[in-house]
């Protein structure tokens, strides 16, 4: 029984290794042909596909050549722009410098004017010495004798002061009213004098001739003038 087992077991064994290998080999089979056929669509269609892969090829690089240059035309766009804003900004920051350089020249030489005109007004200014020289007069128009400025019958009166005319009889003699007044004809000098020589008003011109009349005779100097009033006196009739 268990011999006959056995081979039961072993037939069944071969059996299905067989079934097995039938069916691998099938499988092989079937497989080697689909790729056989597939091979042959794909010849079939090759030149269909190396014609369309070409055409999207060529359509793809186009495009990647477009896209290209496109970024190549906005570069250099960008890289232009940059380059026209830095020649802007240099020739702005070199006419700024042109500008403050001026003003400082300006401002410098205005501070050198200022310092100059000040030191000028300070300085004391510089005349040319020169030796004196007296003017030169021509005797040809000068006169053969001095001029006379008062008549020999003035000087005369003048010189003798106690007989000069009065301006009325019986009053005092103009050395007397002079001399009263202070300088001849000025109030300014016989100011503060009274009528009798006190504070309190100047001696008005004929003052006193009531009391010569009447007699009184202290208000007038019996005495003649000084020699100053009679070289004033002869002064003022030169003026």
């Amino acid at each position: 029984d268990r011999l006959r087992e056995a081979e039961e077991a072993y037939v069944e064994l071969v059996n299905q290794a067989k079934e097995q290998f039938d069916a691998d080999f099938a499988e092989k089979l079937r497989t080697s042909r689909m790729q056989q056929d597939l091979k042959s669509v794909q010849e079939a269609l090759k030149p269909e596909i190396q014609a369309q892969l070409g055409v999207w090829v060529e359509k793809e690089t186009k495009a990647r050549m477009e896209e290209q240059r496109r970024a190549d035309e906005m570069r250099r766009k960008a890289e232009e722009d940059e380059r026209r804003r830095r020649e802007e900004r240099e020739r702005r920051e070199q006419e700024l410098a042109a500008a403050e350089e001026k003003r400082i020249a300006e401002e410098k030489k205005r501070m050198e004017e200022e310092k100059a005109r000040a030191a000028a007004q300070d300085k004391p200014v510089e005349r040319e010495s020169t030796p004196y020289r007296p003017p030169v007069v021509s005797t040809a128009s000068l006169p053969s004798e001095p001029p006379k400025f008062y008549s020999e019958k003035l000087a005369k009166m003048a010189l003798d002061a106690d007989k000069l005319p009065t301006a009325y009889p019986g009053g005092p003699s103009k050395s007397d009213r002079y001399e009263r007044r202070g300088t001849f004809g000025s109030r300014q000098d016989g100011a503060g004098r009274g009528r009798s020589g006190e504070s309190g008003g100047v001696q008005p011109y004929g003052a006193g001739s009531d009391r010569r009349r009447d007699g009184d005779k202290s208000n007038f100097s019996a005495a003649p003038p000084p020699e100053s009033s009679r070289r004033r006196f002869v002064n003022s009739k030169k003026g």
